[in-house]
């Protein structure tokens, strides 16, 4: 009885309206806690679950910036959350909480940051005030964030008049953020608009999803670890328990890969590739031990083969699926897309099988695929090239000036539109204003990923660090793809592993539907050889590369380069640390 009356209370704080969303926030999760420790009732813990999510969704409003949502998002206790949610749901055999605990607990701030710069056409076909209200809304909160941003991270000097205003202008960001869901609940209130922006629900999502390929969710918590697999021609979900894997492996093994990149810098020069490889000042662990190979072969033993076995996916494969992966906790550090057996003479790894790309959620992937009905071989093709090999302050880049001379010389003689701003040129407002007009961006630069501060995180150019929330401020509804051509692209924060805080992720929130990047630092001396096969492949630039462009788009070119590079350099374990760190993400 004490435990029943102890989950009444929580419930009774949890529901009561007037009281701080913080505190509404801890209840339902002690509610939760205590309903499940009590073992009757399913239904009851699910409840207090799909409350504190909802809840988390209210405790970082767009009344704040960005900045300070994602600081909110840094408890550990509402990071983890929607993982405790889902585990628990999958736990009951309910499939269908686990799958929308994941999908409305992950990516908030990504998914309000989305719905601002969502074109309301269908809308103002009904109601064109309603539309022209919520577009004006929607661009006086993204701006209201932004700007907000740069006073309360020190971006801008605050003298003390600015000072003044920030009170004012906090005021007025709730006055907005009020004024957008008061309109949200006025187009709900349409017919067929109940679900206006908000995240596609399970079953419509099942019928969203393309039978060409496969949509893999991945929880990893403490108490299981199991796996959500949608799509192929089944049209199904499937429920894969992960019985072989835990979320102390997942921690094991990202200890042991940052133990092999500890000594890594940002992107990494021919020199220190040296070292690397063992030629000359290796570490011994390096030289004695595949760390590398032990990491990507458990991945494959413990999560990856027993998916592709439920999903019947046999081979090693000439034709290749499709399948995107959305991992979450500490599995969001480890690359999945190449997993393998790589110690024998006959190789088994993912790359076989298939050919894969990273989703921050299923959400995203759907409303990635609907933005565009042309493909991107109908859109006007034109790329700029934003390149800085020599950034004030850090180490030259000898392999990016090469790679943005290669970059030319293919783009021309293929007579390719494309501009190229390195150098001196290569500033952050020029950047910034390319990003406005071209299609396609490839950055060659020293990258950084700030942990503390994601919003920070940018790429070097002549005249300082271009940051993601400048970027931020980038319109350009025809953007298709970002090639990353720098270090630690797609390195999140552990403290917001949920959140996929990182430029890669960052870049498809700017309006990119695709962007290629990397988990750590990448070798300098192959960064010309990886961007060259992929262009060639996703522009049908050679006739010798495999074209898998055409069929997978820059997913498959990017599967065509790194495939060629592991032909070229093999997979050792210091080969690894050349090819493994790049991924696809998005369509």
């Amino acid at each position: 009885m004490a435990n029943d009356d102890a989950a009444q209370i929580f419930k009774s704080a949890a529901l009561l309206k007037s009281a701080p969303l913080t505190q509404r926030l801890k209840a339902s999760q002690r509610w939760a806690k205590t309903a499940k420790s009590n073992g009757k009732n399913d239904s009851d813990y699910l409840d207090a679950y799909e409350m504190a999510i909802s809840l988390v969704s209210q405790v970082t409003g767009m009344e704040k910036t960005i900045g300070l949502r994602y600081r909110n998002l840094f408890d550990e206790t509402i990071s983890d959350l929607p993982n405790e949610a889902a585990a628990a749901a999958f736990a009951a055999s309910n499939i269908d909480s686990a799958f929308e605990f994941l999908e409305q607990g992950r990516c908030i701030v990504w998914r309000q940051i989305h719905n601002l710069r969502t074109p309301f056409d269908k809308l103002s076909s009904v109601d064109q005030d309603l539309a022209d209200d919520l577009s004006q809304i929607a661009k006086e909160l993204e701006s209201a964030g932004l700007r907000n941003e740069a006073v309360v991270t020190g971006l801008d000097p605050i003298v003390m008049k600015e000072k003044m205003g920030i009170q004012e202008e906090a005021t007025n960001s709730a006055q907005l953020a009020q004024r957008w869901d008061a309109l949200l609940a006025k187009a709900r209130n349409i017919e067929g608009f109940d679900d206006f922006l908000r995240p596609h629900r399970y079953q419509d999502i099942i019928r969203r999803v393309p039978s060409t390929g496969y949509v893999v969710v991945i929880n990893i918590h403490a108490e299981r670890c199991d796996a959500i697999a949608l799509g192929g021609p089944k049209k199904e979900a499937l429920h894969i328990p992960l019985n072989l894997f835990t979320y102390n492996d997942a921690v094991r093994l990202v200890r042991l890969q940052d133990t092999v990149l500890e000594s890594r810098g940002s992107r990494t020069t021919e020199h220190e590739i040296e070292d690397t490889v063992g030629t000359r000042g290796s570490r011994p662990y390096l030289r004695s031990s595949n760390p590398m190979q032990e990491i990507l072969g458990e991945l494959w033993t413990s999560v990856v083969n027993p998916i592709l076995q439920a999903l019947e996916i046999k081979g090693p494969m000439s034709d290749l699926k499709r399948i995107w992966w959305s991992p979450t906790g500490p599995l969001c550090f480890l690359p999945i897309h190449a997993a393998g057996i790589y110690n024998t003479r006959h190789n088994v790894c993912l790359y076989d099988y298939a050919v894969s790309s990273y989703i921050p959620t299923v959400n995203t992937l759907i409303d990635l695929l609907g933005q565009a009905s042309e493909s991107q071989y109908a859109k006007k093709i034109n790329v700029v090239v934003v390149g800085q090999g020599h950034a004030p302050g850090l180490p030259p880049l000898p392999g990016a000036q090469k790679e943005i001379n290669m970059l030319k010389d293919k783009f021309d003689s293929a007579k390719i539109e494309f501009s190229c701003v390195e150098g001196s040129v290569a500033t952050m407002e020029r950047a910034m204003k390319d990003m406005e007009t071209f299609n396609y961006i490839h950055f060659a630069c020293h990258a950084i990923q700030d942990t503390t501060h994601p919003l920070k995180s940018g790429f070097y150019l002549s005249d300082g660090r271009l940051e993601l929330w400048n970027m931020l401020k980038v319109h350009n509804r025809d953007a298709e793809l970002a090639f990353l051509s720098a270090c630690q692209t797609a390195r999140g924060n552990s403290w917001l592993w949920e959140e996929a805080a990182h430029l890669g992720a960052g870049m498809l929130a700017v309006g990119y539907r695709g962007t290629v990047a990397t988990m750590w630092s990448i070798m300098d001396r192959y960064g010309a050889k990886v961007a060259e096969d992929f262009y060639s492949d996703l522009f049908n630039i050679d006739e010798t590369v495999d074209n898998l462009g055409r069929r997978f788009g820059s997913a498959g070119s990017l599967h065509s380069a790194i495939s060629r590079l592991r032909a070229e350099i093999g997979d050792s374990d210091a080969a690894m640390l050349a090819w493994v760190p790049y991924l696809h993400m998005g369509v």
